[in-house]
């Protein structure tokens, strides 16, 4: 399983409670979630417009049944608990969680994120030494960040 972006992705569900979303249609002009592909994960914020209940979490999308799971709650109107919608279309889309996001001071540094399996080509981490390889020379290098 794959966390999968994509752009203007955007559907509607009926689902009620806490159960995974039924996606029932897509929105004209917009992609179907089946672009994320059948068992891949995504971000997606969930909205109520009649009673401005939301949700943004990660879920699962299941191609055969047309769902996405919803596997971790990131942020609610309840508290960033999942929220308990009722009846009634809500909108299901992709989205980027501010929290999740990686950002770009007006220096141009990263700030407040963790990386994962970054490549670093430049800079410091946090005063620290690292050591890098130099993709087209193979030449071995010191970083230092800040």
């Amino acid at each position: 399983m794959a966390l999968v972006l994509k752009d203007r992705v955007k559907g509607w569900t009926d689902t009620v409670g806490e159960n995974s979303f039924v996606i029932i249609a897509t929105t004209v002009g917009y992609q179907s979630f089946s672009v994320i592909g059948n068992g891949n994960q995504t971000y997606y914020t969930a909205f109520d417009p009649n009673r401005g209940d939301w949700e943004v979490g990660i879920g699962t999308f299941t191609l055969a049944t047309t769902t996405l799971s919803r596997d971790v709650i990131l942020s609610s109107s309840n508290n960033n608990l999942i929220v308990d919608f009722k009846v009634g279309t809500k909108e299901l889309f992709v989205g980027y969680p501010a929290e999740k996001a990686v950002t770009l001071d007006t220096a141009q540094t990263v700030s407040d994120k963790t990386l994962v399996n970054a490549t670093i080509t430049s800079g410091s981490i946090n005063d620290t030494s690292v050591g890098a390889t130099t993709p087209s020379t193979g030449a071995f290098t010191t970083l230092t960040a800040t």
